[in-house]
């Protein structure tokens, strides 16, 4: 640990360095600055844990010296020494994550005795980062070797893919013979607010931390992984007789009220019953079997599967075919994707991706393509005006509405006219 004395008398700071005894705190090094000038050259050279400083100084006291570090340097704490016993001062400093205070005339014993306990928080709070770093090692460890699993079912690997399921209570550090394994498909069925859609690895950690915290009393272990838009897989690992059905179903329910409550997104759960490993591919099937009889993507937990009606393999199927009836009843307007993607209850960057993946077309030249589609039926079966045309399809302005007539049919609206 490194701490820096900062007072305007160095006196002062001269004679704290001499008489603690920092071998005992323990620290490192020392550092003295005379003023807050000193000190910020001395914060911005050399690392520094703890800034011992005076409140009362001229120029800039302690306070606001304090305030600049822990601005630039989040994790350091502060001690300040004062003339003045002033609830004021003390409410201040701890307001900006201040330590501690001691009046002054300063003894080393006072100043010794506070830096123990600084010392003591500074470590505990670099244990708890080493232990959140090895815990997200560890996730993502378990996360990719899903990522891995999926990838093999996707390659229709089934062999390789049901051994490796099969070793995830390895993976998980349980023991296979006490140890069940759940896997729960998450759809995102819709974004509330339409706007950017989360990361993908925020989005693993929430269902993560989520669903642990829910089945914590059943040492529950999960990996959560995704290969494909707005489908997340869940693997939830728990000891064998720590919990029963009712108790599974509760979680499940209180995992999709949480999202449902705090998210900025809705979700489909459709959970696995219990299983000890082998047939990983025919649960897969069967959850995105239940997921892909979802049309209307309405969430909820859906356990069982339902009866399939309408057409198409998935409920982002009728997604599109509503884009598509939208736009075919609005061409009169100008359309936009964000508008569009609204009207689907779909993520805009999402909704555009799925689109092109329908269609085979960018949503803008999908819309193009259909007002001028319209454009051509009405030069053809009507005697409007072509800049009444023009409007019908959206266009106030009648040499935009020509330009890209042209650019798709390598002819002017008269000359298509003409040759009708």
């Amino acid at each position: 640990m490194n701490v820096l004395l900062v007072d305007d008398q160095r006196a002062i700071t001269e004679s704290l360095k001499k008489n603690i005894r920092w071998e005992v705190v323990p620290v490192k090094r020392v550092f003295t600055a005379s003023s807050a000038k000193e000190a910020k050259m001395v914060l911005r050279n050399f690392p520094v844990d703890v800034l011992v400083t005076d409140i009362e100084m001229p120029e800039e006291d302690g306070l606001a010296l304090f305030q600049w570090a822990k601005e630039n340097l989040p994790d350091i704490e502060g001690l300040f020494l004062t003339s003045h016993a002033d609830f004021e001062y003390a409410r201040k400093a701890m307001h900006m994550g201040g330590f501690d205070y001691i009046l002054q005339p300063v003894r080393p014993g006072d100043v010794e005795e506070a830096l123990l306990t600084i010392y003591e928080t500074i470590k505990n709070k670099k244990e708890m980062k080493r232990l959140e770093s090895e815990w997200e090692k560890v996730q993502e460890q378990k996360n990719n070797i899903l990522d891995g699993l999926l990838l093999k079912v996707k390659l229709d690997k089934k062999d390789a893919a049901n051994r490796l399921y099969e070793s995830f209570p390895d993976i998980f550090r349980m023991n296979p013979a006490h140890s069940i394994i759940y896997p729960i498909l998450v759809h995102i069925v819709r974004w509330k607010s339409a706007q950017q859609i989360w990361e993908e690895k925020l989005l693993r950690l929430v269902f993560s931390n989520v669903m642990e915290e829910l089945f914590e009393t059943a040492a529950g272990n999960v990996a959560v992984s995704s290969l494909s838009e707005e489908r997340y897989w869940i693997l939830l690992a728990v000891e064998k007789g720590r919990i029963d059905s009712s108790f599974y179903h509760h979680r499940i329910e209180e995992f999709y009220n949480f999202i449902e409550e705090n998210m900025d997104f809705q979700i489909a759960v459709y959970p696995a019953g219990e299983t000890t490993g082998r047939d990983f591919i025919g649960l897969y099937e069967s959850l995105s079997r239940r997921a892909g009889q979802n049309r209307r993507r309405s969430g909820g937990v859906i356990w069982e599967d339902t009866e399939q009606t309408g057409s198409g393999t998935d409920g982002e199927d009728d997604a599109v075919e509503l884009a598509k009836k939208y736009i075919a009843k609005s061409l009169n307007k100008n359309i936009s994707r964000k508008s569009v993607a609204e009207q689907v209850h779909l993520n805009e960057e999402y909704f555009s991706r799925l689109f092109r993946q329908q269609t085979g077309l960018t949503f803008k030249d999908y819309v193009l393509t259909e007002k001028m589609n319209a454009a051509k039926k009405l030069l053809r079966n009507s005697k409007l005006s072509i800049s009444i045309i023009a409007s019908k399809v959206g266009y106030d302005n009648f040499s935009h509405f020509s330009k890209m007539f042209k650019k798709l049919t390598n002819q002017t609206p008269q000359e298509y006219r003409k040759g009708s």
